[in-house]
């Protein structure tokens, strides 16, 4: 007597001939169809170009900033204790300016500046009557429609808040491991306002952490000078003396003109091609998406597809 079939082993013999897929049969017939689908392939080479064609050029400049080194007497452990230096002040100085790129004061203090803050948010400034508007544009009136349904202004003038996101992500930052050099990133339209911004956000970077510091050795002079006139133990007042003398000798760097944070070692450059849109590999994306595409549409006809009248499988 013959055993049942189990009802398992009828489920996989249902399901395995139409599991597997015959890449003959679709190499084939995408090789009947070799025409069609070339031209799905140039036709979306050309529409990449166009596309590339109408994208604003945008160019991307670098700037590589070291540490500053500095060095010290045998008091400067004394001074780390207290809080003023760190384990590695040259290396501390340089993550705290890497931090101060996307900070708030740094995006506080470019809002105060006139010819940075229009030209970021140069949509929504008007030369001519020197006030902030709405920036116009669909994508504009779709927003503050969603804002206002939402329960909010349509649109405010720009504050600082936007400012550093803007900084967040349009200026990037890297340590390099090896030398401990940071490099600075920002893309824009214009080539020289580029340059200048990536320069001025230094500058003022580097004043925002000088003054940091100069107030954080003057308020550990004022405490330790309070400190030495109540100390009658000689060596302990030595010390106190010793730790004045350093302080004075660092503040002494700061007020320099000098680089505080970090020395720019490579200022940005302007390039002479935009960094984007690249016309060669958008064309090249384009080309690949389109072959792959009229592949796909390919495997809906069962004959050649003539590029006047197409033919379904099932007509």
């Amino acid at each position: 007597m013959q055993e049942p079939a189990r009802p398992h082993a009828i489920v996989r013999q249902q399901l395995e001939p139409e599991a597997e897929v015959d890449l003959s049969a679709i190499f084939a017939r995408v090789w009947v169809n070799w025409k069609f689908v070339l031209v799905c392939g140039l036709i979306a080479m050309v529409a990449a170009w166009v596309a590339g064609r109408l994208m604003v050029p945008s160019y991307a400049l670098d700037m590589v900033v070291k540490p500053v080194g500095t060095t010290g007497p045998s008091s400067s452990s004394a001074l780390r204790a207290l809080g003023v230096l760190q384990e590695s002040p040259e290396e501390s100085n340089l993550q705290e300016l890497k931090l101060m790129l996307s900070s708030g004061q740094l995006a506080d203090a470019l809002m105060g500046e006139p010819k940075i803050a229009h030209q970021v948010f140069e949509r929504e400034w008007d030369a001519k009557t020197g006030t902030w508007h709405q920036p116009q544009g669909l994508a504009s009136l779709v927003k503050g429609w969603f804002l206002r349904m939402n329960g909010m202004p349509a649109w405010q003038p720009p504050t600082v808040e936007r400012m550093r996101a803007y900084l967040r992500r349009r200026v990037s930052a890297s340590t390099d491991r090896e030398t401990g050099h940071l490099t600075v990133t920002y893309s824009y339209k214009d080539p020289q306002f580029a340059r200048s911004f990536l320069l001025e956000t230094y500058r003022i970077s580097d004043e925002i952490l000088r003054k940091q510091r100069r107030e954080a050795l003057d308020t550990y002079a004022t405490y330790i000078s309070r400190r030495v006139g109540g100390v009658t133990v000689e060596a302990y007042r030595a010390q106190l003396v010793s730790l004045l003398v350093d302080i004075e000798r660092r503040r002494m760097l700061v007020e320099s003109n000098t680089p505080f944070a970090g020395e720019i070692l490579d200022p940005p450059v302007i390039p002479a091609l935009p960094s984007s849109p690249q016309p060669l590999l958008l064309m090249i994306a384009g080309l690949v998406a389109g072959l792959c595409a009229g592949g796909a549409i390919s495997q809906y006809f069962k004959g050649p597809v003539r590029l006047g009248r197409t033919s379904r499988g099932g007509d």
